[in-house]
């Protein structure tokens, strides 16, 4: 009973992160790459993500991302954690993603990939709806000329757009140098008054 509790609890946890998330999964993936492209020893002041959490937005367009990296290739994914848990702890309706990796063999394609790349990640698609809408948010970074997003990060200097029928398209920019510490002034206007703080 406590297993199962505990089991309730995660699957809980990460449906409230779903719903907090939701709409930003291709914003959450460039910041995990701007991060993983952050200097050796950088701390996590220097980092914009935090813990992970952002990673879980994927499972708005995918039911079992895929991560490649060096030697290490798994899936995470809710249909064969419940099977395993059925298995080892009993009945459990509840829906568990990421607390157990499954081993999963890279394919052809991902093997290239990563003869050029670090690490791959592979989002197969749930369905039309969340195919449509990743194409829908690529197509709004490609008319806004792919720069603002590389605005927000600290360490990519290009960034690459392609999705089937939508050309690649490139952006790059001069290397980012390091956000640096400064003043902000917030100005609200009410009944005409202004109100600053700094």
């Amino acid at each position: 009973p406590v297993g199962k509790n505990l089991l309730s609890e995660h699957a809980s946890a990460e449906r409230e992160l779903q719903r907090e998330y939701g709409g930003r999964s291709l914003w959450e993936l460039l910041q995990n790459a701007d991060d993983a492209n952050a200097p050796a020893g950088s701390g996590s002041s220097r980092l914009i993500g935090a813990k992970g959490l952002g990673f879980k937005s994927v499972l708005e367009i995918t039911d079992e991302p895929e991560l490649h990296s060096g030697e290490f290739h798994f899936l995470f994914s809710a249909e064969k954690t419940r099977e395993l848990v059925q298995k080892e702890v009993g009945a459990f309706s509840g829906t568990l993603t990421f607390r157990i990796p499954h081993p999963v063999e890279p394919t052809l394609e991902i093997r290239s990939l990563l003869a050029k790349f670090q690490t791959v990640i592979r989002l197969p698609f749930r369905d039309a709806v969340a195919r449509d809408k990743a194409v829908r948010l690529m197509n709004q970074w490609s008319t806004s000329k792919c720069i603002a997003p590389l605005l927000l990060c600290q360490h990519l200097a290009e960034l690459s757009l392609g999705f089937e029928e939508t050309p690649i398209r490139w952006c790059t920019r001069q290397r980012p140098k390091p956000f640096t510490d400064g003043d902000t002034v917030i100005e609200a206007v009410h009944d005409g008054k202004s109100h600053c703080s700094a």
